[in-house]
């Protein structure tokens, strides 16, 4: 597995602490923003073009932000222990190339 191991759960973004979930219905809520940024990248890449490569990407950080808030009730330990296991799966299904 050279290449690909697991690194350490880290950030990319800020704390938004107001909306880390910290109850069933907030995390429906943050889940529902998950899928909402979702729909804003589709359309971006509907907008595809070399005008536009920055607004597609700038979605998909989008994504990865909400993703982020909603992963942020739970411990980092708990977080890079699934990281690892994500990786491991991944690996295993031969998503990295070929080792």
């Amino acid at each position: 597995m050279s290449g690909t191991a697991p690194t350490p759960w880290t950030w990319n973004f800020p704390p938004c602490p107001q909306w880390v979930p910290e109850s069933d219905g907030q995390r429906i809520r943050q889940a529902r923003k998950v899928a909402e940024e979702v729909v804003e990248a589709l359309h971006a890449v509907d907008q595809w073009g070399d005008e536009n490569v920055s607004g597609y990407v700038m979605e998909l950080l989008d994504v990865v932000h909400a993703c982020e808030t909603a992963l942020r009730e739970f411990p980092e330990d708990m977080l890079d222990a699934a990281k690892r296991k994500v990786v491991m799966k991944n690996y295993a299904r031969g998503y990295y190339g070929g080792d």
